[in-house]
């Protein structure tokens, strides 16, 4: 599955951007963009590659009021076009 969400997301961090080396990127980990705490489910639409520091600085945020987005506020652009 994560193979197929890298590729949807162009390798990159959702919220920052920073581009990932491949599957074994040490710096990788997946956010629920609608964080479970909230309601968020766990299907490929609500998860985002993103870096272990925009991961844990998010943690249970709304997208909404997370300002790491570099998207817009209803997720990054590049995601949701490819879903």
């Amino acid at each position: 599955m994560i193979e197929r969400i890298a590729q949807r997301d162009g390798w990159q961090c959702a919220y920052c951007g920073v581009e990932f080396k491949g599957r074994n990127d040490k710096r990788i980990s997946l956010d629920h963009f609608h964080p479970r705490a909230l309601g968020g489910g766990n299907g490929i639409r609500n998860l985002r590659l993103a870096c272990f520091p925009c991961n844990t600085a998010k943690a249970n945020a709304h997208p909404r009021s997370y300002r790491g987005l570099r998207m817009g506020l209803d997720g990054p652009e590049s995601v949701w076009s490819r879903t």
